[in-house]
Formats: structure tokens, C-alpha cells, sequence
């Protein structure tokens, strides 16, 4: 983890900047991800049966397995890796780059790491996981909710197609 030689500005106007209050650590800034850094997420989570996507009603719900958590090493490192792609503290960089990484696993790994050494502790994580992710699944969510109201219906010929 790295000091900024000056405070990153986060726009006041954009609904993608967010904070999370972790005790003893403060309150950080993070930034939704790109869509396509959450999927990756998700698709490993679903891959591996930690999470769900059951659709009632009009919602989709995300049912996350926690009879699997102590035993998802993986879990973890998926937590690192939503955080990485997520961080955007106003006073600290993380290091680990995700594009010096073969997989999102190591990638994630790493970020928990460099947290570790920062002096972050599980208490921590414990806060910082559930906001974190739940972001992250709101994030693809709200796309994935968008595609299918916009193909409700069959295209149909005409002047405006």
C-alpha cells in the first residue's frame, strides 16, 4: 500500500463512488466496478456454488451458500479481488495490479495481502467483505436487469428498426 503524495478527489456527483466505515481503519473510499470485473467475480462464485441467482417475482435475489464459507479458501480470494477492483481510497493506493496477475485469484490474494501487511486483520475483512460484495453484485445486477427489460420483446420490422 502506497501514500498518495496528494488526496485522490472523488467526483460528489457520481453515484459509482461509495463508502465503507471499517472500525479502527476509517472510512474508505471505493468505486464500482466495471461491469465486466464483476461478472468475473460472480461467474467464479457461481462456478464454484458459492453464490445463487434465483429470480422471484420481479427481483433477482443472490443467495450466497454460507454452509461453504469456512471452507472456500477461494472465497477469499475473490473477496481480495473485488476490493482491488473496487479500491479507490482518497489517501492510500493498493500496489497489486490486476493486470500483472495471471488469474482474478491471484490477483485477489495479493490485495489481501498488501492489506495484511498494512496491519488489516480479519475483524476487518469481516466488515469490509459483505459491503464490498454486495456492491459488486448490485453493480451487474442493475446491467443484467437492464438487458432484459430491453429484450422483453421480439424486434419487430418497420421504419424504426
Amino acid at each position: 500500500m502506497k501514500k498518495r503524495t496528494t488526496p485522490r478527489e472523488i467526483p460528489q456527483d457520481s453515484n459509482l463512488y461509495w463508502q465503507v466505515e471499517v472500525p479502527d481503519k476509517g472510512t474508505l473510499t471505493f468505486r464500482t466496478p466495471f461491469p465486466l470485473h464483476s461478472a468475473r467475480i460472480l461467474q467464479e462464485m457461481l462456478d464454484k456454488g458459492l453464490m445463487d441467482f434465483q429470480k422471484g417475482g420481479k427481483e433477482v435475489e443472490v443467495k450466497l451458500d454460507g454452509t461453504k464459507f469456512d471452507e472456500a479458501i477461494d472465497l477469499w480470494r475473490l473477496n481480495g479481488a473485488s476490493v482491488g477492483y473496487c479500491w479507490m481510497d482518497t489517501d492510500f493506493d493498493l500496489e497489486s495490479d490486476p493486470k500483472s496477475f495471471d488469474t482474478i485469484y491471484e490477483f485477489g490474494e495479493a490485495v489481501l495481502e498488501e492489506l495484511y501487511e498494512a496491519g488489516w486483520e480479519m475483524t476487518d475483512f469481516r466488515v469490509l467483505f459483505p459491503k464490498v460484495m454486495k456492491r459488486v453484485t448490485a453493480s451487474f445486477l442493475g446491467v443484467k436487469e437492464v438487458s432484459e427489460r430491453a429484450d422483453f420483446s421480439d424486434p419487430t420490422s418497420g421504419d424504426s428498426n
